[in-house]
């Protein structure tokens, strides 16, 4: 497995929307067997703009009214982010419902989540100190209605890390 996330692997040929931001993957010694991803897409093209998936824009994405299951064994899931030049960054999200019955969130809902934890991310640290030299990911230099969402990975046990794209 590739030490940054990448596509090279994929069976068809996709079209990303812009250029993948290059994370480093989350490893774990932990042996587990790692889901398939969940992919986004949203008026038939790869991934879902944040700024959509925030307002609620979901209407074109597939399956968007789907239960998306991502764990069995928990309420809620980790979501890691590793952009370059910063510091790993971690939070929780509920993937079932608060209601009685604790469905499975939808996709159209996990994309909503997603978005705002990566926003989140993006406040907290959008005034720190890049250990990057190059300012091409520096997060005060990527407009956030430019970020995209085109997959969640699973990547430890418990928790998932966002594939992102810069569509510029």
């Amino acid at each position: 497995m590739s030490e940054f996330h990448t596509f090279l692997y994929y069976a068809n040929r996709v079209v990303v929307p812009g250029f993948v931001i290059p994370q480093r993957v989350y490893r774990t010694d932990t042996v587990f067997q790692p889901s398939p991803p969940v992919q986004f897409f949203d008026r038939g093209h790869f991934g879902i703009r944040l700024t959509d998936a925030l307002s609620s824009n979901s209407s074109g994405l597939a399956d968007g009214s789907r239960p998306i299951v991502l764990t069995q064994s928990a309420m809620k899931i980790a979501i890691r982010i590793w952009w370059p030049g910063y510091d790993k960054w971690m939070k929780h999200m509920h993937v079932y419902g608060h209601t009685s019955d604790r469905l499975p969130i939808t996709k159209a809902m996990l994309a909503l989540h997603v978005a705002r934890l990566v926003q989140e991310f993006r406040n907290d640290m959008i005034n720190e100190q890049s250990a990057d030299g190059s300012r091409d990911w520096w997060l005060s230099n990527i407009p956030f209605d430019k970020i995209v969402l085109v997959e969640l990975r699973h990547v430890s046990p418990g928790s998932w890390q966002p594939v992102l794209c810069y569509a510029a």
